[in-house]
């Protein structure tokens, strides 16, 4: 049996039959609830032998205890919703496994390179400044991160006009990077501001979100958005937090439009962003 892919069991094949008492602790926002199992051979072996897995699409957290004779799901919340695939080979469950949830995007060649990323850079010329010590240092970099320093007041997709220009990351990735080979990559939570204005503007990620019905809401009311502090509410004493469902069939539109609208001011005078992926 192949495990669960968690950090507090390591992957290993059991031949034929659960030989160990052990629970899994399936709680970390990494960690599929799936494994795959060698068949017990038949009292006549007529073939290869055969290959299932079995999927728990559930999202809450859960333990899995495995002993000599049995797996057992001890689930905290939500619905059972159990999915076999029946394989028979091992390559075959894997593509049904990733049929159902997706499969893994071929990633760039520069996101395998050397990259670098730390809290507290500044503004643009920190950030610089740390690419201009590495290349003195003849240290190799392919792509540089920032964190949420160049937000403006921590709100998600904005950025600040005095530390991180607008005019200045236009030509920080038109002329600057592609002249050093390198790339650059926002760090963007999805906790949204619930500010209905913002530079004298309407702050287009919760307004637009707000009107569409896709922020997760209350258990209580429907019609609700749950809220929450975070960063912003540190800067901002009457301002909480609202996450998107991205559950919601209208979702991945109103982020990709939030992303392109932001991106056409800090981002590439050229660039543009691929459109969601159906799920």
């Amino acid at each position: 049996m192949f495990s669960m892919n968690d950090s507090c069991i390591s992957a290993r094949l059991l031949t034929y039959c659960l030989r160990l008492m052990r629970a899994i602790c399936v709680w970390s926002t990494g960690t599929h609830p799936f494994y795959m199992r060698l068949e017990p051979p038949p009292a006549l072996p007529t073939g290869p032998p055969g290959f299932h897995g079995v999927f728990m699409f559930n999202s809450h957290p859960m333990d899995v205890v495995l002993n000599d004779t049995q797996l057992s799901y001890r689930l905290t919340g939500g619905v059972i919703d159990l999915y076999f695939l029946l394989g028979p080979t091992p390559s075959e469950v894997v593509q049904q496994y990733t049929e159902m949830v997706g499969r893994p995007v071929l990633a760039p060649m520069w996101s395998l390179g050397y990259g670098q990323s730390r809290w507290g850079y500044a503004d643009l010329n920190t950030t610089k400044s740390v690419i201009e010590q590495y290349a003195a240092s003849q240290i190799p970099l392919d792509v540089i991160y920032s964190e949420r320093d160049y937000t403006a007041e921590y709100n998600v997709l904005t950025l600040d006009p005095s530390r991180y220009p607008p005019d200045q990351m236009q030509n920080f990735h038109d002329q600057y990077l592609p002249t050093r080979q390198l790339q650059h990559v926002y760090m963007v939570d999805a906790a949204v501001s619930t500010l209905l204005s913002w530079q004298g503007a309407p702050y287009s990620p919760y307004v637009r979100g707000l009107a569409a019905g896709i922020f997760i809401k209350t258990p209580m009311d429907a019609l609700q958005a749950l809220q929450s502090g975070a960063w912003p509410t540190a800067i901002h004493a009457n301002v909480s937090v609202v996450y998107p469902d991205f559950t919601h069939a209208a979702a991945a539109d109103w982020w990709r439009q939030c992303i392109q609208d932001w991106f056409d001011v800090g981002g590439s005078s050229s660039g543009t962003v691929a459109p969601p992926v159906s799920l």
